[in-house]
């Protein structure tokens, strides 16, 4: 057996002067060490060992700090073009879409400089982080309550429930989404993309969960992209409204001496080959739902969320979203499984500051990449308003 002494001389070497030990004595090292148990000195490394591991760390933490500061620079950017031109340009309405997950990196950014103490760093991520939760925030606010009746408000109408759902045109399902309809049960019911389903909507189960439905759209020659609306209760007026080759409706019901108008809606999508379609879209019935009479309920796919500043534009003239009303601003509709993206809501349903929300809830969507809207809501007349539809009766 080797003397101790004489097996380290012979593993390392002259540690002093550095030489390079021989393939030989490296196994002698690894068998003494593997005999003894004990583990090498780092002292009895070579050198060249030694100052390789800091500097590979080094590098890796310059490698991250240069990806944190881009990451971080990268999503400041992203923010400052919200703040200043918000959906300017369709990828920018892309982006904004997805709020709720494009700034989550700087979360991560934000934990790591300050456990490493980049205050810098950290003052930069923080500011992202910042705007992210102002921006959300509106989301995870709890339910409110709506005002109680004062001496200038009329007593309230029952309760009216509307089942909406882009149920997707190439959508075959037709069963599923008419079984969500009836379990449901809803006053009226408001279809977009429903212009191939007339072909074949003579079903069985169609006329029989659709026969209580005798008010709304004539299913005559559907236009591509209709929207159309089905109604239980007696429609007091309906007219068809055009922007940008898409088709709204405009739908007046009878409650409580006054009456509830239903705007409904199907946006076009933001293409980047198309971008002027959206944004004229956008402009007409922007107006349109400006001018609208009030009680009102705006009912649609907006293809944005409310990030969007086409949301945005309507709920700052005294809308306000029935998601957020019932404390459900997290909700998602799209794209129910169908594509390879994160949830988001893109339909929507915007009220008046008479009408009040009782429940809103998502359905399935058999079939479809959009998650129905199922609303109840009851409307508020004031006392002026209640005496003009008596005096127009």
């Amino acid at each position: 057996m080797l003397e101790s002494g004489t097996d380290r001389q012979t593993a390392v070497g002259d540690a002093a002067t550095g030489d390079r030990p021989t393939p030989a004595a490296l196994a002698v090292r690894v068998a003494a060490f593997r005999g003894n148990g004990q583990a090498v000195d780092a002292g009895s490394l070579p050198a060249w060992d030694r100052a390789a591991e800091p500097r590979r760390r080094t590098w890796l933490s310059r490698l991250m700090h240069v990806a944190a500061w881009c990451v971080t620079l990268g999503l400041l950017v992203v923010a400052a073009l919200r703040i200043s031109y918000h959906d300017a340009a369709v990828p920018l309405i892309w982006l904004n879409a997805f709020t709720l997950y494009v700034y989550l990196p700087a979360y991560v950014v934000l934990a790591v400089a300050v456990r490493r103490h980049h205050w810098l760093l950290a003052a930069a991520s923080a500011a992202v982080v910042v705007c992210h939760v102002a921006w959300i925030a509106p989301d995870f606010q709890p339910a409110t309550q709506y005002p109680r009746a004062t001496s200038t408000t009329a007593a309230a109408s029952p309760p009216v429930r509307i089942f909406f759902a882009n149920v997707r045109a190439t959508n075959e399902n037709y069963n599923g989404i008419l079984s969500e309809i009836a379990n449901a049960d809803p006053d009226i019911v408001v279809l977009v993309e429903f212009h191939r389903w007339a072909v074949r909507m003579r079903s069985l189960q169609w006329d029989s969960v659709m026969k209580p439905f005798v008010y709304g759209t004539p299913l005559a020659n559907p236009h591509p992209g209709e929207v159309v609306v089905f109604s239980k209760l007696p429609v007091e007026r309906q007219k068809k409204v055009w922007a940008a080759g898409r088709v709204c409706q405009e739908v007046d019901i009878p409650l409580a001496g006054t009456s509830l108008r239903l705007f409904c809606l199907h946006s076009p999508r933001p293409y980047m080959s198309l971008p002027q379609g959206y944004k004229a879209y956008w402009e007409k019935v922007t107006r349109l739902i400006s001018e609208q009479p009030t009680p009102l309920a705006v009912i649609g796919d907006f293809n944005g969320t409310q990030h969007s500043s086409v949301y945005q534009r309507l709920t700052s003239t005294g809308l306000r979203s029935a998601h957020v009303d019932r404390g459900r601003g997290y909700a998602t509709t799209w794209p129910n499984g169908q594509q390879f993206v994160p949830p988001i809501r893109i339909d929507h349903a915007l009220i008046s500051p008479d009408v009040e929300c009782l429940d809103i809830a998502e359905g399935v969507g058999s079939g479809s990449d959009h998650r129905p809207l199922i609303v109840e809501i009851r409307v508020h007349a004031t006392e002026g308003r209640a005496s003009e539809a008596a005096a127009g009766g």
